[in-house]
C-alpha cells in the first residue's frame, strides 16, 4: 500500500514501500491545480487523478468516485463557487467511524480536520485555500484559512487525515486528548521522528493503528460489491452536504 506522508513535521520526498521507491508526488499535483483552473473537465479530472493516487493505490479507488469529484470540482470552477465546509467534513467522517464501529480516537475534531489543513499549505499552496498564499494574500479564519474549501482540496485533506490516523500515533487520540495537547504540546504522545526520505519495511504499527483498520476492514468485507457502491455514495453525499 503506498503510504505519502510527513516525518518529522517535513514532507517526504520519497518511500520505500515493498521495496519500490516511490517519489511524493507534491509537484504533480501542484501542477495539475494550476491546469485545472480553467474548469476543462478533463484537466480537472487530471488533477483528481494525481490527487487520489498520491494517497491510494490506483486499483482500489473507485472509477465512480474519480468522476464523480471531476464533476463537483468542475461545477465549482465554473459555475461559481460552492464550498464545503469543514464542518460538514468533520460530521460525515465520524458518521462514517460509527457506523464501520470504529474506535473513538478514530474519530476526528474540528480542531483536529483544521490542524491537518493548515499543514498543507506550504506543500500544496496551489490547492489549499484555492491559492490564497500563491496570490500572497492573506487567509481569513482564527487559524489562516477560511472554513470552506472545494470538492478537491475537500479531498485532499481528507485523503491526509485518513493516512495520518492510520498511521501516526499523534492522530490516533479522541477529541479530549486532541484539546489536551493543543492546550499544552508537551502532553503529546510519542510519534515517528525519522527523517526522510523513510523506509517504511517494517513499520510497527501501533495498537491503536491496528484497532482501526481492522474496523474498516471487517466492515468491509461484511458488505457485497452493491453495498460497498452505497456505501461509497454515501459518503460523498454526506461530506459534499453542501451540493
Amino acid at each position: 500500500m503506498g503510504l505519502f506522508v510527513p516525518f518529522g513535521g517535513s514532507w517526504c520526498q520519497e518511500a520505500t514501500v515493498n521495496e519500490f521507491r516511490i517519489p511524493f508526488p507534491v509537484v504533480a499535483i501542484n501542477e495539475s491545480a494550476k491546469l485545472a483552473r480553467s474548469g476543462g473537465t478533463g484537466l480537472v479530472r487530471a488533477h483528481i487523478d494525481a490527487l487520489l493516487t498520491a494517497f491510494f493505490p490506483s486499483s482500489t479507488i473507485p472509477e465512480i468516485l474519480k468522476v464523480k469529484l471531476s464533476s463537483l470540482e468542475v461545477e465549482h470552477r465554473t459555475k461559481g463557487p460552492r464550498p464545503v465546509r469543514e464542518a460538514d467534513v468533520v460530521r460525515a467522517l465520524n458518521a462514517f467511524a460509527d457506523r464501520i464501529g470504529a474506535p473513538e480516537y478514530a474519530k476526528t475534531s474540528l480542531g483536529q480536520f483544521r490542524y491537518v489543513r493548515v499543514s498543507l499549505l506550504l506543500p500544496f499552496p496551489e490547492v489549499i485555500a484555492g491559492g490564497l498564499l500563491r496570490r500572497e494574500r492573506l487567509p481569513t479564519g482564527p487559524e489562516g484559512l477560511p472554513p470552506e474549501m472545494s470538492p478537491a482540496e475537500t479531498a485532499l485533506v481528507v485523503a491526509v487525515l485518513i493516512q495520518r490516523k492510520l498511521i501516526d500515533e499523534t492522530y490516533q487520540v479522541t477529541s479530549a486528548e486532541w484539546r489536551a495537547w493543543m492546550r499544552d504540546p508537551r502532553s503529546r504522545r510519542p510519534r515517528l521522528t525519522q527523517p526522510a526520505p523513510p523506509t517504511l519495511r517494517g513499520f510497527e504499527e501501533s495498537e491503536r493503528a491496528a484497532a482501526i483498520r481492522k474496523s474498516i476492514t471487517e466492515y468491509a468485507a461484511r458488505l457485497g460489491p452493491w453495498e460497498l457502491h452505497q456505501e461509497m455514495e454515501r459518503f460523498v453525499a454526506e461530506v459534499y452536504n453542501a451540493w
